[in-house]
């Protein structure tokens, strides 16, 4: 692998501005082209991820819970991105491009290669055969109550509870 980085050097102008004197580029592994050093590559790859992932975009309420979760949002938006996405510039995904690949996979191939991987990490427990709750209570369902102001015969507003007629909703209930 060739790694190279760009160190920015920061000044002041005349003005008390703080601005780059100079960008020293340093190669870190293996043989690096000294002219592809750059941040431009990153900061594409950052911007991409904010903008396709709400866990990156700022004041907003998608963020993970759990530093777990958050790396498997990752992943799986890398894998997608380099698996599946076809890009304008490459009319193909990256990982054809590269030869990783024969052909980009399709979303439903990805969504089946991560339940094959879940499912080896995470088996599921559930029993053969459901049986159905026996206990269970049902209740008929009641027609509403009339308003006593409707039903003239119901005795007005408070009658006296040996007068009052069922199927009535009195006031003081």
């Amino acid at each position: 692998m060739d790694y190279g980085r760009l160190i920015k050097v920061y000044g002041t102008d005349n003005e008390g501005r703080e601005i780059v004197i100079r960008a020293d580029k340093v190669p870190t592994i293996g043989n690096p082209e000294m002219d592809n050093i750059c941040t431009s590559h990153v900061e594409r790859q950052n911007l991409t991820m904010r903008m396709q992932m709400r866990r990156f975009t700022r004041l907003s309420n998608g963020l993970s819970k759990k530093a777990e979760n958050h790396a498997a949002m990752v992943s799986i938006h890398f894998l997608n991105y380099n698996f599946v996405r076809r890009h304008q510039t490459l009319m193909t995904a990256p990982a054809v491009a590269a030869g990783v690949i024969s052909k980009p996979m399709t979303l439903e191939e990805l969504l089946d290669l991560f339940d094959e991987f879940r499912s080896d990490l995470y088996p599921v427990n559930r029993p053969l055969r459901y049986r159905p709750h026996s206990n269970r209570e049902t209740y008929e369902p009641q027609a509403p109550l009339t308003p006593w102001y409707l039903d003239p015969e119901s005795g007005g507003r408070c009658p006296p509870m040996d007068q009052r007629k069922p199927g009535i909703a009195y006031g003081d209930e």
